[in-house]
This record gives structure tokens, sequence and C-alpha cells, in this order.
């Protein structure tokens, strides 16, 4: 009767596995790294950093004149240049 039980219990661990690897899940470990990388994306954004890590504020250039500022230059593929053009 040991062999049955101890068989049941490697099927349910066998199974177990099979759903969260096996059957086209990512599992935990590929959602916590797709939840991590979604996180870090937005977090990003919201400190001003775009996704090399370089801050926002340095692809930019302005121009301060008598009736306000004006952009005169902006990096190639930047945030602001794939935002605004």
């Amino acid at each position: 009767m040991h062999g049955v039980g101890l068989l049941a219990l490697l099927l349910g661990v066998g199974l177990m596995f099979y759903l969260m690897f096996g059957a086209g899940g990512k599992g935990s470990a590929g959602q916590a790294l797709e939840a991590q990388q979604q996180a870090q994306s937005v977090g990003n954004q919201l400190s001003g950093k775009d996704e090399s890590g370089k801050l926002v504020t340095q692809s930019i250039k302005f121009e301060a004149g008598l009736k306000g500022i004006a952009v005169s230059e902006v990096t190639p593929g930047s945030p602001f240049d794939t935002l605004y053009g």
C-alpha cells in the first residue's frame, strides 16, 4: 500500500511541474521576470530615464530668448524624438 501512495505523490508532483512549465505556461519564474521588466520600464519612465537608463533631459537642448524657451536640438531616437517628432 505504501507504494501506491508514493506513486500517487510522484504523479501529482509530475503533473504540477508539467502544468507549470511544460504545458505552454511560463511558470512562476517567467511571470516574475516579465513583471520585473514591466515594472522597471514604468519606473524608468516615471523617473525621467529612457530604456538605456540615460536621463531624458540629456537628450534635448534648449535656447532661452526674450519670448521664452525654444527647443534647439533633440537627440535622434530619444523619447522626445519618438513622442513629439
